[in-house]
């Protein structure tokens, strides 16, 4: 997801959690306007299950999961050329097209069933005269049987 948007939107700065280390360590400075992309698993145990109405073909699933996808889009205030809103909308539209890419050849362990924008928080940064959006995105998925030998 993050090479999606690295591809895209060349003028941003796209950081996971693994380059944000690279920022603490001082490798990298972080620049606006930027990106953090990050996904988390909020579903824990695994029961086999029949998930009905989950698919038309009424297939056996492992547990359904939750997940989240968490934007945190970051613009210089006093930067008239960096467009909050605009970079607020391009990264909604921008995970219409990623949602897409979840499909069997990308994720071939799991069905993505539902991906939707779930909320956001706005919070500006005084010191560093910046402002500051959080997006979340809810993901249900299923573990399909051929996961497991």
């Amino acid at each position: 997801m993050a090479s999606w948007f690295s591809n895209t939107n060349a003028s941003w700065q796209v950081l996971t959690p693994r380059t944000l280390a690279n920022v603490v360590t001082g490798t990298d400075i972080l620049r606006t306007p930027r990106i953090t992309c990050e996904f988390h698993v909020t579903g824990t145990g695994i029961q086999k299950e029949t998930s009905a109405g989950a698919t038309s073909n009424g297939v056996q699933y492992y547990a359904d999961r939750m997940a989240q996808v968490i934007l945190t889009i970051v613009t210089q205030r006093a930067n008239t050329v960096q467009s909050y809103p605009l970079m607020r909308g391009t990264a909604r539209q921008a995970m219409l097209e990623v949602t897409q890419l979840f499909n069997s050849n990308t994720t071939p362990y799991y069905h993505v069933v539902d991906v939707t924008e779930g909320g956001s928080a706005q919070s500006p940064n005084a010191d560093n005269d910046e402002i500051m959006t959080r997006l979340t995105f809810p993901v249900v998925f299923f573990i399909l049987p051929t996961a497991f030998p």
